[in-house]
């Protein structure tokens, strides 16, 4: 295929990202909830709906200005959007527009842990989603059923959150090859995870800009999305609302799913 003209500005996102090591990649995640034991959420319910919003501290809403605010700052009064609109597919299709050696990696290692998990599903456990989720367990990842079956086997996932789960689907399975790719495997994970994570704080600068002057931004720009099709889905999926209440609760990381 011929690769598509991309800018400089999405090329600076790869080559920012590409070579992070993990240490790197978690500073740049900006998120100390991944790695802590439990973690503060937000419930925001709002004025005349039942909408209800539960949030971690390190979410960022819009303000009725249209500035990123992060939730532990909310109080009951302000108006926010929540950001809401799913755009990851539009993400992943920005990115593999690149046509480079990295993402055909990063496709390639995504299917190998899918394929050794499948492999386990049908022939080892005979379809028994209740038997693999146990073992899984048992080698502790501490997943949901049905996040390995709907995410994982049948979903479009492309890596789990947790290194842990690929090394549990190797102890299980004893497949040679994904042994042997594991580190490759885990690098081409930072690097996918590292780049959408990039990529979807530009899209939200993107948000941001089209809310506060109605200029539509280069990745979105990019997908072929009109300025209507986007305000529209703005209106519908994340609308200004006034906030009525907010409290807090910890969440544990083992309620969490890997």
């Amino acid at each position: 295929p011929i690769p598509v003209s991309i800018s400089q500005a999405l090329q600076n996102i790869i080559d920012r990202t590409k070579d992070w090591n993990e240490k790197e990649f978690d500073i740049n995640i900006d998120d100390p909830d991944e790695n802590s034991n439990e973690f503060i959420a937000y419930r925001i319910e709002y004025e005349g709906t039942t909408d209800i919003d539960n949030l971690k501290s390190t979410d960022t809403v819009f303000d009725e200005k249209n500035n990123l605010i992060k939730v532990n700052k909310l109080k009951s009064g302000d108006i926010i959007r929540v950001y809401k609109l799913d755009f990851g597919e539009i993400l992943l299709n920005t990115a593999m527009e690149f046509q480079s050696e990295v993402f055909t990696l990063i496709e390639k290692h995504s299917k190998l842990w899918k394929s050794c998990l499948n492999e386990l599903y049908l022939k080892t456990f005979k379809e028994n989603i209740h038997h693999l989720h146990s073992q899984l367990k048992h080698h502790g990842v501490n997943v949901k059923s049905s996040t390995v079956f709907n995410n994982w086997i049948n979903g479009n996932t492309k890596f789990p959150k947790s290194d842990k789960v690929i090394k549990a689907i190797y102890e299980i399975s004893k497949d040679k090859i994904l042994g042997l790719s594991f580190n490759d495997i885990l690098k081409s994970k930072r690097i996918y995870n590292s780049t959408m994570i990039s990529l979807g704080r530009d899209l939200k600068d993107e948000i941001k800009n089209f809310l506060s002057n109605g200029n539509i931004g280069e990745i979105i720009q990019k997908n072929n999305i009109t300025p209507e099709t986007l305000r529209k889905a703005i209106d519908e999926q994340m609308p200004l609302r006034k906030i009525k209440n907010i409290s807090t609760f910890l969440i544990k990381k083992e309620d969490v799913d890997e």
